[in-house]
């Protein structure tokens, strides 16, 4: 079927009758469209309607491309007319859910009709809701397999400049979202919006788009949200979180740190996971170990030596227990830091426990057993259990009989328990499974069963003692200890048996340091491959081959500035050996015997940095160089011509007003009109509409004014740039002042040639500040120091005259789509009118012509005229019929007279029109219908046609 065939039936749907419309119905019609559809939706979302795409965005012609975008622009047009009509019903949209997919699905390729799409899903919406149910899952079926043409128009309804799509869409998100009668699916459904940034949308659209109807949609919007919220009983602010809002925040914190690309990076990992088949479950897995690597994060004491192998087992961890770590307090730091610092007493039995001793915490399915009772003051004898109280104590009285056994006594290591008396409660499953002689394996994290699970699960009929294996294969593969040093035995005994325990012989411990600032320093040391003398020679002998920014930037870090000093003096006046220090402070030590050895490594960081930031600086003046011709332009000043005669009309002050400052355009936007259907313009509105009416030609300013959106930031790069220059120059100074030994020559003829660029460019920089100002000032700005400022309410000025220029196309575009619409209607009623008339006119001149003849037998004698009651009777005599009349007799009656007729579709019309004009009133009643009267003259007359389709063309 062609796209002409599809436009005739198109324009047939709209002007034929309900009889017609039934008969195409019962003949198949609607479910051939809804296969057409379905088959031209699918061409479209392949290569082929990717040409029909390119060919209709401007792109290369393609004849394919074309049909196929045609054939789909008809269709879709036929269905829409056909939902408007009824001929499709809500039967037909249940048992085909895929017509509403597909008529969302054609947002994306037909622009054009977008506005007129959505209204008819705001209609069909509105009918009951049986079809608000049929239009909501259709569009939650679009949004989740067409996500990016779902996100195309939220872009469009954010940047967009038609008007009406805006009006349209905003419309049926307020129908599908107040439609709903529960509050919880109405806040479902906001929220597929909002996580699409609808919050900062709003916003936008709120200020750049004061249109009446838009606004009203807006205004609806806001209102049910803050109803929603007031009836569940959530503040305002806190029951919905924007997402953009989220990463926003975050992005600014993650600037000019460094993380950008690892920020970036993050997200384009979570990105890729996209929404695979268990997409619910997987992101629920992702956020909650992403909460398990928070809570560690922030639990942990020292992030500075952190390692991803203690985040990866703490997390496991939390994924075992089921619970992660709280935040540590700064308060409860410091507490951990004092016990660590106290020595354990002497007669502490926990002191002298070894650490391995201590039982693992058993997993968060099993009961923990009872804890044991106190058991006497430290250092006593543990008494037997179980009495649990002091020495010489009363013994508690004996449980009553079934009751529960006596609670474990004393500490391990104790005597056992008397005769006859249970042991203490084990843990569910029976007894300790634990081989003592086992070595230490590598940990497989399984999370076991609860017992109450175990019933029911497919492990109640496995026993792992019917398992045989030969467990001296895993230990040679899973062992622990596989790969490490083996570490000295300690002793458990302490006293004067005990043997003294040997520390390594090549560590030495830290004697100036702290240990911490230790680590810290011999980390760093384990980036270079050379000794501190021979970084030292590297520093004195100027080898840039050594000494590239991010070795400086190493050796920079060695030397923090708060603790430079104190640990400069600690090292500088030790007055032993040095190779009584650890390592790190030798290392140290050998650094700190270069002269000012941290200003000189600045002073190599600056120097090979400075070129880099010359490049820099001037990219940045050249920019706002040209950021000021901009905004001097002829077009630029003929506007604020315009703007001035208008203030002095509007003001009307008793003396013209020769100028402005150019602070007072930003308040354009705040004199609103009060006109009816006016209210929201502003006068910027109002001075783009006179600019454009008037000369039009100046509004192509906006396109070349580019350099001035980036002026601010330009200027603020070119400012810190000197900035940072000066101070380093300054520092630089003092350093070549200071190099006066021999040895410093070539350090010193390096660095006078960094300071003698550099003063020329700051001396640059001067000039360029003072011509700046000067400018700023022909504005009438008052504070002309300002010049990132001054960039700033130009790029305000200039965002504010384009939203106000677009704002009123899109309102062309809106009166003009309207008046069209308004032409469209009122041409379908005049050829409605039209069609009519001639029905009428046709029926008249039949009724004449049937007199006439009458009038002529009746003058020969043959029959005299019938009373205007006999007149059916005779008709039907003259049929030679004796009993009533049926549709198909007069049908037949008519054959003779529509013969001639060779088109097919004339001679049908007038079949139609002259059975219904010249139908009895008793007989519209009966059963028989048009079609099937039809169907049996074409099987009479052309017996091969029987099983035919409807053919849509007559």
């Amino acid at each position: 079927m062609t796209a002409t065939t599809l436009s005739i039936l198109k324009n047939k749907i709209i002007t034929e009758t309900d009889e017609w419309l039934a008969e195409f119905t019962k003949e198949g019609g609607v479910n051939t469209l809804i296969e057409i559809l379905s088959y031209t939706m699918f061409q479209m979302a392949s290569k082929t309607g990717a040409q029909a795409l390119k060919s209709s965005a401007g792109g290369q012609a393609s004849i394919i491309g074309d049909t196929i975008l045609s054939k789909a622009r008809a269709i879709v047009g036929c269905i829409e007319e056909g939902i408007i009509r009824k001929l499709i019903t809500k039967r037909d949209l249940e048992e085909n859910p895929s017509v509403l997919i597909n008529m969302f699905k054609s947002l994306e390729y037909f622009p054009a009709s977008r506005p007129r799409i959505l209204q008819l899903f705001i209609k069909t919406n509105a009918i009951s809701p049986e079809y608000h149910e049929l239009v909501l899952e259709a569009f939650t079926q679009f949004r989740s397999v067409k996500l990016s043409a779902f996100r195309m128009l939220m872009q469009e309804l954010r940047d967009g400049d038609d008007l009406l799509f805006k009006i349209s869409f905003m419309e049926l998100i307020n129908a599908i979202i107040c439609a709903r009668p529960d509050l919880d699916k109405r806040i479902a459904v906001r929220s597929l919006f909002r996580n699409e940034g609808m919050n900062s949308i709003i916003e936008k659209l709120n200020n750049e788009f004061p249109d009446p109807d838009l606004q009203a949609h807006l205004d609806t919007f806001t209102k049910l949200r803050k109803k929603d919220l007031k009836q569940s009983g959530i503040p305002e602010g806190s029951g919905e979180v924007d997402p953009f809002v989220i990463v926003n925040s975050l992005w600014e914190n993650m600037q000019g740190t460094g993380l950008e690309t690892t920020f970036t990076t993050l997200l384009d990992n979570y990105y890729r996971i996209g929404m695979p088949v268990e997409a619910t479950r997987i992101w629920k897995l992702l956020e909650q170990i992403s909460s398990y690597v928070s809570a560690v994060i922030r639990s942990s004491d020292n992030l500075s030596t952190i390692t991803i192998s203690e985040i990866v087992l703490k997390v496991l961890a939390c994924c075992e227990t089921g619970s992660a770590p709280r935040p540590r307090t700064k308060k409860k730091i410091e507490e951990v830091e004092e016990k660590k610092e106290e020595k354990p007493k002497a007669d502490d039995p926990v002191a002298d426990k070894p650490k391995e001793e201590v039982p693992a915490p058993p997993p968060a399915d099993i009961p923990a057993p009872p804890p044991p009772p106190p058991c006497g003051p430290p250092g006593g004898l543990a008494p037997p259990p179980p009495p649990c109280g002091p020495p010489g104590g009363i013994p508690p009285p004996p449980g009553p009989p079934g009751g529960p056994p006596p609670p474990p006594g004393g500490p391990p290591g104790g005597p056992p328990p008397p005769g006859g008396m249970p042991g203490p409660p084990g843990l569910p499953g029976g007894n300790s499974n634990r081989d003592p002689n086992r070595p230490k394996m590598l940990p497989w994290r399984w999370n076991m069963l609860p017992p109450n699970q175990l019933k029911k699960s497919v492990y109640k009929d496995l026993s792992a003692d019917k398992v045989d294996f030969d467990g001296k294969v895993l230990e040679d593969l899973f062992r622990a200890d596989i790969g490490q040093k083996k570490k000295p035995l300690k002793s458990s005994k302490s006293g004067e048996g005990a043997a003294p325990e040997k520390s390594k012989p090549d560590e030495i411990q830290p004697v100036v340091l702290d240990g911490q600032r230790c680590t810290i320093i011999e980390i760093i040391m384990k980036r270079f491959s050379e000794t501190a003398p021979l970084i030292k020679k590297h520093i004195l002998d100027v080898n840039f081959d050594f000494l590239s920014l991010n070795t400086l930037a190493e050796l920079v870090s060695l030397f923090p500035i708060k603790t430079f000093q104190s640990e400069y003096e600690l090292l500088t006046k030790y007055d032993k050996p040095p190779e009584t220090l650890s390592r790190a402070e030798q290392f140290l030590y050998e650094l700190f015997t270069i002269p000012n050895i941290r200003n000189k490594l600045m002073s190599f960081m600056f120097c090979l940095e400075y070129k880099e930031k010359v490049i820099e600086y001037k990219d940045a003046i050249e920019d706002i160089d040209k950021a000021f011709s901009q905004v001097k332009s002829p077009k630029i000043l003929r506007v604020l011509e315009y703007c001035l005669a208008i203030g002095n009309y509007i003001n009307n002050p008793t003396r013209k007003v020769l100028g402005f400052k150019f602070g007072g355009l930003m308040k354009l936007v705040d004199i609103k009109s009060k006109a009816p259907g006016k209210t929201g313009v502003t006068l910027l509105h109002t001075i783009c509409a006179i600019i454009e009416e008037k000369e039009p030609e100046l509004l192509t300013f906006l396109q070349e004014v580019g350099a001035v959106s980036q002026a601010e930031s330009n200027f603020n790069v070119a400012q810190a740039g000197a900035s940072f220059m000066k101070k380093s120059a300054s520092d630089l100074r003092s350093e070549v002042k200071s190099l006066n030994q021999p040895e410093d020559e070539k350090m010193k003829e390096f660095f006078e040639a960094t300071l003698s660029s550099c003063d020329e460019i700051l001396a640059g920089y001067d000039k360029k500040l003072v011509e700046y100002q000067e400018i700023v000032e022909s504005f009438g700005e008052a504070s002309s120091k300002d010049i990132a400022a001054f960039f700033a309410n130009w790029q305000k000025f200039l965002s504010s005259f384009h939203a106000a220029v677009k704002f009123n196309f899109a309102m062309k575009k809106k009166e003009q789509a309207k008046k069209k619409e308004e032409k469209k209607l009122a041409s379908r009623k005049k050829k409605l009118e039209e069609k009519q008339k001639k029905l009428k006119e046709a029926k008249e001149a039949k009724n004449k012509t049937a007199f006439s003849l009458s009038g002529i037998k009746a003058a020969a004698g043959e029959n005299p005229p019938d009373p205007p009651k006999e007149k059916e009777k005779r008709t039907f005599r003259s049929l030679g019929k004796s009993a009533p009349p049926t549709s198909k007799d007069i049908v037949d009656s008519l054959v003779g007279d529509i013969a001639p007729l060779k088109d097919m579709k004339s001679r049908d019309k007038v079949k139609r029109s002259l059975a219904q004009s010249e139908a009895p009133r008793s007989l519209q009643t009966q059963k028989s219908s048009m079609a099937q009267i039809r169907r049996k003259k074409r099987k009479q007359t052309n017996p091969d046609s029987e099983g035919k389709k409807f053919d849509v063309t007559w």
